[in-house]
């Protein structure tokens, strides 16, 4: 038996895929950890979490990176709150650095310098703080440039 929240005791069951899936819970902190690789998304917070703190963490080689919320449609998420700071997104990262849908979060402290699709997306009515972060969309510039030189010739 596993308690996921005041609301949920079950049984341990398979995972989705994620390498941490935070669900239904409250005042969560994820420290210290190196993630990549996994069938789904490396975090994954959802089904109303909040007071979530998400630092100190490195990320290589994967697509969705981290997502905050459930789907567009699941409101009860407006009530999430995370703070994701001083995390670093390494080699191979495509998208989701966080996505974000409902929810509140503050991202901060980041140097954005290997993703190729984008790094942090909101929608649903998300709020979104960023501060001191570096974006260099390197790849992308790179990958538009070979095409415009090749059709151009």
């Amino acid at each position: 038996m596993i308690r996921g929240s005041l609301k949920h005791i079950g049984l341990r069951t398979a995972s989705d895929g994620d390498a941490i899936s935070v669900f239904g819970s409250n005042h969560i902190w994820i420290d210290h950890c190196s993630l990549s690789r996994c069938p789904d998304g490396l975090i994954d917070v959802i089904m109303a979490s909040t007071a979530i703190t998400i630092p100190n963490r490195k990320f290589n080689h994967h697509n969705d990176v981290m997502l905050l919320g459930a789907d567009d449609g699941y409101g009860e998420d407006k009530i999430i709150q995370a703070t994701v700071a001083f995390n670093r997104f390494g080699k191979g990262l495509i998208q989701i650095m966080p996505r974000s849908r409902w929810d509140f979060f503050h991202v901060g402290n980041y140097d954005y310098s290997h993703y190729q699709l984008y790094a942090i997306g909101g929608n649903a009515n998300s709020t979104i703080i960023r501060q001191d972060n570096r974006f260099k969309a390197l790849y992308l510039l790179k990958v538009k440039l070979h095409k415009f030189l090749i059709t151009d010739l």
